[in-house]
């Protein structure tokens, strides 16, 4: 099975205003350029027939998600465990707030949690859980709408690399990107492919 891991177009800045309590993260729509990526991301994946498209909960990914599956008609299934990584206190509020925290966290050196959230190694968890359902489906080509986070947790996980380096794949990793994993059923192997393609982009502005 191919799957194609795609970040979601440009989208309103995290800010108090749309950080959502029950969800635990920032949750603004695509801006105008979002949206204009999410049409090219559709016409770059034009030749590709997938079986099934799955996002993200988060507004942002689910409009990108949409953009990418109106010519088809398919209709995205979305699901929480491949929601942003939960950076707790931090997400409405400065890193100057932790000082102690942040001179740990900063370093790199461990998978430490956000103050009150998630380190890498719970979204791994979280994203290879509900991939191992998906990858028993028969599918050949399913698409996943997420978050450059999850897609950082998710290649360490493939690659075996500790979650901590996560940080060192894609600076960034470019909305409506393209990172595609192939997993072999058989053999339960997986293997990267191709990581933070952003080629259709060009002359996006």
């Amino acid at each position: 099975m191919e799957c194609y891991l795609i970040r979601h177009g440009e989208c309103e800045p995290p800010c108090e205003r749309n950080y959502d309590l029950n969800l635990r993260a920032a949750n603004g729509p695509l801006t105008q350029r979002g949206i204009r990526q999410a049409h090219a991301l559709a016409q770059r994946m034009e030749g590709v027939l997938f079986d099934a498209v799955f996002s993200s909960d988060l507004l942002r990914a689910k409009e990108t998600a949409r953009i990418l599956c109106e010519k088809t008609g398919m209709v995205p299934v979305s699901s929480e465990a491949f929601r942003e990584i939960d950076m707790g206190l931090v997400a409405y509020r400065p890193w100057t707030d932790f000082p102690q925290e942040y001179q740990k966290w900063a370093r790199h050196e461990e998978d430490l949690p956000y103050p009150q959230g998630e380190n890498g190694e719970a979204v791994a968890r979280r994203f290879f859980a509900q991939f191992a359902h998906i990858a028993q489906s028969g599918y050949s080509h399913v698409a996943i709408v997420c978050h450059g986070g999850v897609i950082r947790c998710a290649v360490c996980g493939v690659l075996g690399l500790p979650q901590q380096r996560r940080f060192l794949l894609g600076d960034p990793v470019e909305n409506c990107s393209v990172t595609v994993v192939k997993h072999n059923p058989q053999t339960g192997e997986y293997r990267l492919q191709s990581f933070n393609d952003a080629a259709h982009l060009a002359g996006v502005f």
